[in-house]
């Protein structure tokens, strides 16, 4: 692969235009007061950095704050006004009235929505500092009810910076620190007396430059991330070899950072020594920031531009189909199936739409399957939707089970794993940037290979589709919506994972021409997956077989001498006449036939099954294969989209099946 081409795939983010000095967002609600006072009491006053704090102040209380503040600190303390440039040792207090954010180095206010049902100043404030200050950011969690920054704290996190929360045991209302340590995000759970020196200790330290010393090619530096990689698949079963190198190192070295550690052997031993290390780690180079209607301008391109184009051309039985590549703890995969939910019904249509969500992240998957969220989602809403998609459940917020059902939620590695087949519309949004400029063309081609031609591909904003943009129409080029040509000749995907370089089973005289070929089990395990693990074989125009999966044997009778591996010598002749011709006209006209009501021997004894038949191109060899599906009766599903329907003595019973 082009070195130089594939740098292209992910585009350069605009240059940093943060304060640069670290800049502290204290976040506080009910008994606060005396833990911020605390704080600032074991706190110099020439530190360097600023302070914010976001308290949760009623509209018409008259905050004492400066007066009460400054008996605890020498440093100026400011009441914001819209607009002041932040400069460091300096305490910046938000108006009662207001909500705030920070953006090139400047405080900005906003009006509070009285309409919108919960006030959630600290998420908003956290969400705008961790975008603007990056790893010179942080945030503090100190007493509190409710749930207010735990949601604020994930982009902190996701941008480098640094989590900090109080103790519940030493907060007077521990709602917000149980909040923000139930994440487990939290870098450091203290008291508020301790917070002071580590905070200083924290950018006072400086590991080793790791990645300057991997530049110089430094084989010792080399062999011990190879070492700590190594530890992270064997616990959490996940290679990080493939992500970029410095991304893998910035988080390494704040790890280092938060224990104390200067060299990276040393923390290789103290990650051997402690498991629970191991998992922190892990947990810091998977997080992933989501919330519903995330960039909301994007959302309604969406929704105008792309959903109405998903039904257009659909028949009223035939299902919106759509894969939500890295969907951490589900939001974005929710925030769709409401979109499509919604168009569905305003338009009085009978489709209906199916979403595979996958991550790499179990934890995360089993938190998107449950759906239940805490209350900062309510202020991703506005008051209509979430009271029509969410009910109330102990104090948390499920949302609908008429949304749950229609969301398939699965662990699935796009680096290794094969890709879903047949989507209307794919999106993976800001996961690339992650991953090293060599895998992102390979993963962005097995999306290819899995869109539907004309479907459509999301991605995140600083992501782009480099030299295989010719193979996509532009929809939206800020937002990064794209539509696959309709005559483009899509590759069958390469699996990356050198364990899954094989061959299939009976294959013999069809030899890979390169060494990346991908086998046929790889390209082909979805379609299992998705049909709830049928027995399906892969066979050329020949009809020899290259490989079975999924039982198939049961409904085959194999010679018992000479090994041939022709399908039409392993069913009876009535059968062998069916697929002759099945084959025949799956490949000339490129649709999928389905023989329902099949009498077959399985397993010793006579039942009736429902065989599919379809074709696919492998456009490295120019050679068309088949795949067969076989199913007992009672198990059959409703066929795919562009089927033909075959008489194989059908009976009404058997056809309202199908039909329906």
């Amino acid at each position: 692969m082009n070195e130089e081409i594939s740098e292209t795939l992910v585009e350069e983010i605009p240059p940093d235009k943060s304060p640069g000095f670290p800049l502290i967002g204290i976040g506080a609600s009910a008994g606060g007061l005396n833990a911020i006072q605390v704080l600032f009491d074991n706190m110099p006053d020439d530190t360097g950095m600023a302070f914010v704090i976001i308290q949760h102040l009623s509209p018409d209380f008259k905050s004492m704050m400066v007066e009460l503040l400054s008996r605890h600190t020498g440093m100026q303390i400011i009441t914001v006004q819209d607009g002041v440039r932040v400069r460091p040792n300096c305490v910046y207090l938000m108006p009662a009235s207001k909500s705030m954010t920070i953006q090139e180095g400047r405080l900005h206010l906003q009006n509070k929505d009285r309409s919108m049902p919960l006030d959630l100043p600290i998420d908003l404030f956290f969400n705008s500092l961790g975008n603007e200050c990056a790893d010179q950011s942080v945030g503090v969690i100190l007493s509190g009810t409710g749930t207010d920054g735990s949601r604020g704290i994930k982009t902190i996190k996701e941008q480098g910076g640094m989590i900090m929360v109080q103790s519940p045991d030493s907060a007077q209302f521990d709602g917000m620190p149980v909040s923000s340590i139930a994440t487990g995000l939290a870098d450091y759970v203290l008291g508020p007396e301790e917070m002071a020196a580590e905070l200083i200790d924290y950018f006072q330290r400086k590991p080793g430059d790791l990645s300057g010393s991997l530049i110089a090619g430094r084989q010792e530096t080399r062999s011990v991330l190879q070492q700590i990689l190594a530890l992270i698949k064997y616990q959490e079963d996940v290679d990080f070899t493939l992500y970029k190198n410095e991304t893998i190192l910035r988080r390494l070295e704040k790890c280092m950072n938060i224990r104390h550690i200067s060299s990276l052997e040393a923390y290789l031993d103290f990650l051997k020594k402690h498991p629970d290390e191991v998992r922190f780690l892990y947990r810091e180079l998977l997080i992933g920031v989501t919330s519903f209607f995330r960039d909301t301008e994007a959302w309604d391109h969406l929704e105008s531009d792309v959903i109405p184009a998903l039904f257009k051309d659909k028949n009223a039985l035939e299902t919106v189909r759509v894969w939500v590549v890295g969907c951490s703890t589900g939001e974005e995969a929710y925030s769709l199936a409401i979109l499509l939910n919604e168009y569905i019904q305003k338009n009085k249509l009978s489709n209906d739409f199916k979403i595979f969500a996958t991550d790499i992240d179990k934890q995360a998957i089993d938190f998107a399957s449950a759906g239940i969220y805490h209350e900062h989602v309510v202020g991703e809403f506005n008051s209509n939707r979430f009271k029509r998609y969410f009910t109330e459940t102990e104090g948390r917020y499920q949302i609908s089970k008429s949304i749950r059902e229609r969301i398939v939620f699965a662990r699935h590695n796009v680096i290794k794993d094969p890709p879903f087949i047949r989507m209307d519309m794919i999106t993976c949004r800001n996961l690339l940037i992650y991953i090293a400029p060599t895998v992102q063309k390979k993963i962005i081609l097995s999306f290819e290979f899995s869109l539907k031609r004309g479907g459509y591909l999301f991605l995140g904003s600083s992501e782009s589709l480099g030299d295989i943009s010719k193979d996509f129409h532009t929809i939206n080029r800020k937002w990064k919506i794209y539509v696959l040509n309709e005559k483009v000749d899509r590759p069958v995907p390469i699996v990356t994972d050198p364990e899954r370089r094989h061959l299939p089973l009976f294959q013999r005289r069809y030899e890979p021409r390169r060494e990346e070929h991908i086998g046929y089990q790889d390209v082909f395990s979805e379609i299992l997956i998705e049909r709830y693990a049928p027995s399906c074989l892969i066979i050329n125009e020949d009809f020899e077989v290259l490989y079975l999966t999924g039982g198939v044997d049961a409904f085959l009778n194999f010679p018992r001498k000479r090994m041939n591996v022709n399908l039409l010598n392993m069913v009876n002749e009535e059968l062998s006449l069916t697929i002759r011709n099945a084959v025949r006209r799956a490949s000339r006209d490129e649709d999928t036939l389905v023989y329902n009501n099949v009498p077959v021997m399985h397993r010793g004894e006579k039942q009736n099954a429902v065989i599919s038949v379809s074709s696919f191109m492998d456009h490295r060899d120019h050679r068309r294969l088949i795949l067969v599906e076989f199913a007992l009766e009672q198990k059959s599903e409703s066929p795919p989209t562009n089927v033909i329907i075959d008489d194989y003595m059908i009976a009404d019973e058997a056809r309202k099946r199908i039909d329906n």
